[in-house]
């Protein structure tokens, strides 16, 4: 019954993104849709994404985190000290930057959406972008997706970015 599916929140709270919880809330979902209710519908994402943690036993950034340290183990071994994290430009924070000629040359973006409300996520992409391009700074967005896939392949691809 549509009283008992809309209580999914405290589902979520006690047994996480799993069962009957991430059941209700998609019916919930489903009926926000239904009504067009944008508010109810990012009401429903932000509890799951907050619930997240729950399932996997990591919160959702973690997933970044260990593409991060594993990308950077792989071009450390490739490239040494000129493959560097947490590189600071322009109040950004640039997750690994390969180094040339002690310069930033090739700026690897990882994905981080979860962080932002998506209507302002673009722009601090956006902005990001034009900073990294002032300083002639190339970029290679990375999504985990593909990471998961075929880490080997993004790899590959990351080096035919350098010798472009």
């Amino acid at each position: 019954p549509e009283n008992v599916f809309l209580q999914f929140e405290e589902e979520l709270l006690q047994k996480g993104n799993k069962g009957k919880s991430i059941f209700y809330a998609y019916l919930s979902y489903v009926k926000s849709c239904s009504e067009n209710n944008d508010t109810r519908n990012e009401f429903i994402k932000n509890a799951l994404q907050k619930n997240s943690s729950q399932l996997t036993g990591k919160p959702a950034n973690q997933e970044s985190l260990l593409i991060k340290n594993q990308l950077l183990a792989v071009l450390k071994k490739e490239f040494g000290e000129n493959a560097r994290s947490d590189f600071q430009l322009g109040g950004f924070n640039l997750d690994i930057v390969i180094m040339k000629d002690k310069q930033p040359f090739l700026f690897i973006d990882f994905e981080h959406t979860q962080n932002y409300h998506p209507e302002v996520a673009y722009r601090i992409k956006l902005h990001q972008q034009k900073m990294v391009e002032q300083y002639n700074i190339k970029t290679y967005h990375l999504w985990s997706y593909n990471w998961w896939k075929n880490a080997g392949h993004e790899i590959d691809q990351i080096k035919e970015k350098l010798s472009e």
